[in-house]
């Protein structure tokens, strides 16, 4: 069964009011002027979109995370490549959260699975049976913990890798037009992208261009929750995404609206400049 995915609208309205007057007082054509604000409104809206700190994760999962060597000696690099994991000595359950996760995880019919639509469900059989395995057992869980929780450092600016492909997109477009000093995607960006994070998203957002005759349509979205292997996920992730991203792309809009309509009022005043000058 299809299930519908919740919408919410941004107020574009002083930005479209704006943009006739933009392109008539400036350089830019229609398309050039909608795609490269698109671009910038990306930009801006990745960037207030929330992340998670890597401490929070830590915290909740009730471990701790220390950089190690290969040979797993404790590790002072400063781009280190191999990290421990461990269950934290202060914790708020007799079992560090991160460990119920992964016990959870190997039930079937466990509510963390059916939360996570068996997403991340681990067959039972992992684990060793019968006398004089519990050190091996531990182990298992062990691994399994690591993986987890260097899996969720990963991720901690999910919401925003949407925003990603649609601004790589747009400053890659031949009607993007700025500066040659910001038509860097990553320089835009900044730090806005968990340089950790290394699965291909390149499908979590859209961008197009439309143009019929004098009509232009700019397309952007950050399509997370659309498209997942998880029903359950999809709905989990694009509440998420609303919850946390509506506002700063809002934000987006409107900033964008400032910047159109602060340009129009300073090249009005630089067009009145020379008649006032031979009036003066």
């Amino acid at each position: 069964m299809s299930t519908v995915m919740p919408t919410v609208k941004i107020d574009t309205s002083r930005f479209m009011a704006a943009l006739p007057q933009l392109v008539a007082t400036g350089r830019r054509a229609l398309e050039q002027q909608c795609v490269t604000s698109l671009g910038w409104i990306m930009v801006n809206a990745q960037k207030g979109t929330p992340a998670v700190s890597l401490g929070r994760i830590d915290a909740e999962l009730e471990v701790d995370v220390n950089p190690v060597t290969a040979k797993g000696r404790p590790s002072k690099a400063k781009n280190p490549k191999h990290f421990s994991v461990t269950p934290s000595l202060w914790r708020r359950h007799p079992t560090p959260l991160g460990v119920l996760i992964v016990m959870a995880r190997m039930r079937p019919n466990s509510d963390y699975n059916k939360a996570t639509g068996n997403r991340w469900a681990i067959p039972s059989a992992v684990l060793p049976k019968g006398p004089g395995t519990a050190k091996d057992r531990q182990t298992i869980i062990g691994n399994i913990l690591a993986r987890m929780t260097l899996t969720k450092h990963s991720s901690t600016h999910y919401l925003q890798h949407g925003f990603a492909p649609c601004i790589r997109r747009a400053f890659s477009s031949p009607y993007f037009q700025h500066s040659k000093k910001y038509r860097n995607p990553d320089r835009a960006m900044g730090d806005a992208v968990n340089k950790l994070n290394t699965m291909d998203h390149s499908d979590m957002g859209l961008f197009s261009v439309m143009i019929s005759g004098e009509n232009v349509r700019v397309v952007g979205e950050n399509n997370l929750g659309e498209g997942g292997p998880s029903s359950v996920l999809n709905q989990s992730h694009r509440a998420a995404l609303l919850k946390y991203a509506t506002g700063p792309t809002q934000a987006a809009v409107n900033a964008e609206a400032d910047v159109a309509e602060a340009e129009i009022a300073r090249r009005m005043a630089d067009s009145l400049d020379p008649l006032q000058r031979q009036l003066g």
